[in-house]
């Protein structure tokens, strides 16, 4: 979920028997208290992603967008950010919305785990995970032959891989064929 505010909070009390206190000021107390409603998303398991935008708004530690975004990640442990251009809200509303951590990176082609491959290949992207340009090998080449190859990516999301319960795996799976000219691929009968 995306959540873009200026982060100023400017009415107190949302009406849930929170704290309430009849005073209109930006940044009240009061108008910071919205746990009930955070717990309900996060109940739901909801990833939210907090955007400050404008250069006067407010991403503070401990203050509203920085209270809402529950998606630090693990390179920068930036949690709500600010913009201040078009290109930069485009640049976080692409990038990738997988919270999980890469457990793995498994390659398999004709049921066989290609070596070549690892987790230190998988890059996030604005449209999911890319591994670079690397050759895959153990392809057979050859005209009619047909190549399976499987991609299998197990994520994380409780920040502790020992435990299998929270983790999910994205799998994709291609069939290549071979199609060198002239060439004959030799069986056993």
């Amino acid at each position: 979920m995306f959540f873009l505010s200026d982060g100023v909070p400017n009415v107190p009390d949302d009406g849930d028997s929170e704290e309430q206190i009849n005073t209109m000021s930006n940044n009240h107390p009061s108008a910071l208290t919205y746990s009930s409603e955070l717990a309900i998303l996060d109940n739901f398991g909801v990833s939210r992603i907090a955007i400050g935008v404008g250069s006067g708004s407010d991403i503070r530690d401990g203050f509203g967008l920085a209270l809402i975004d529950n998606t630090p990640d693990d390179i920068t442990n930036k949690g709500a950010q600010q913009v201040t251009t078009t290109d930069a809200l485009t640049n976080i509303l692409l990038s990738n919305p997988v919270v999980g951590q890469v457990v793995a990176f498994e390659v398999m082609v004709n049921d066989v785990v290609d070596p070549n491959f690892g987790i230190s290949d998988v890059v996030p992207g604005p449209v999911g995970f890319t591994y670079g340009q690397l050759i895959v090998s153990g392809l057979n080449p050859f005209f009619g032959a047909m190549n399976k190859v499987k991609v299998k990516i197990p994520l994380d999301f409780d920040g502790d891989v020992e435990t299998t319960a929270d983790q999910n795996s994205l799998y994709t799976e291609n069939v290549i064929p071979g199609a060198m000219p002239g060439a004959t691929q030799f069986m056993e009968v």
